[in-house]
């Protein structure tokens, strides 16, 4: 009975090892986003004392499962260089800099409030959506398991197996989030970024159609289809997603592929 019980172990140990030592083409990829929506409550950028910035409009960016957030275009909105008029009646000057805002006090203030064509430029006033286009927010590497590089002609290169197995079908990234931030910039001890909202996406696939592959390497491809985030995000922000390769590599992890002669060890 214990002498069963060893062989089961080693066997279990024999199996973790080849599969640890299994060959994989190293994908990496880019995340994008578009059709952004916010219909609101959000009440980030309100001024003084919560906030360092001036009410209500800020850059917001994302953090990814794999990336961060940056202050850049990561998830435009709508708002630069506009004078606007509150619920007041003051005009003044908005969104000053080279980023698309969004308005980011919907409520707390009154004098941003809904109904207002000026601080909403959706639905009448009373929502915001983006009038940028395609935004780049992330990116990520993942590993597929594929077999050995293989020379099936005798030429001495390679020509079957490695990174050309990515060929046979798109290639899936699951459980991709976005997780939105009103940005405030400030460095170290005074980085005060808010966060907004979390969306979260179905599987998205990046097509491998038109992709230049060899056994080692793999150049960029296409933007897969957008799907939009699911019914289990934030009801505040929506948005769509998609994914697109931009390289692949062979990487041996177990030393024992022979792409000239047999293969032996996939």
């Amino acid at each position: 009975m214990r002498l069963s019980i060893l062989f089961a172990a080693l066997a279990a140990l024999l199996a973790i090892g080849v599969s640890a030592q299994a060959q994989i083409c190293e994908v990496r990829y880019t995340t994008k986003n578009q059709s952004r929506y916010v219909t609101g409550p959000v009440n980030e950028e309100c001024g003084w004392p919560d906030e360092l910035h001036s009410a209500p409009f800020g850059n917001w960016g994302v953090d990814t499962e794999y990336s961060g957030r940056v202050d850049g275009h990561q998830f435009q909105g709508w708002c630069r260089y506009r004078r606007l008029t509150d619920n007041n009646g003051q005009s003044d000057m908005y969104c000053e800099d080279s980023w698309l805002q969004w308005h980011s006090c919907t409520s707390d203030l009154a004098r941003f409030r809904a109904p207002n064509t000026d601080f909403f430029n959706a639905a009448n006033g009373r929502e915001q959506q983006t009038i940028g286009g395609t935004n780049e927010h992330g990116s990520g590497v993942i590993g597929l398991n594929v077999s050995c590089p293989v020379d099936t002609d005798g030429d001495f290169h390679p020509d079957s197996g490695g990174c050309l197995d990515l060929l046979r079908r798109d290639i899936p990234v699951s459980g991709h989030r976005m997780k939105i931030y009103e940005l405030d910039g400030w460095p170290l001890l005074f980085n005060d970024d808010d966060w907004v909202s979390t969306l979260r996406f179905p599987t998205l696939y990046a097509p491998v159609s038109g992709i230049s592959c060899d056994t080692e390497w793999c150049g960029g491809g296409r933007t897969g289809s957008f799907r939009s985030s699911t019914l289990g995000s934030s009801r505040v922000v929506s948005a769509s997603a998609a994914v697109e390769i931009t390289s692949a590599s062979f990487v041996n992890n177990g030393g024992c592929c022979d792409p000239v002669n047999d293969n032996t060890c996939n």
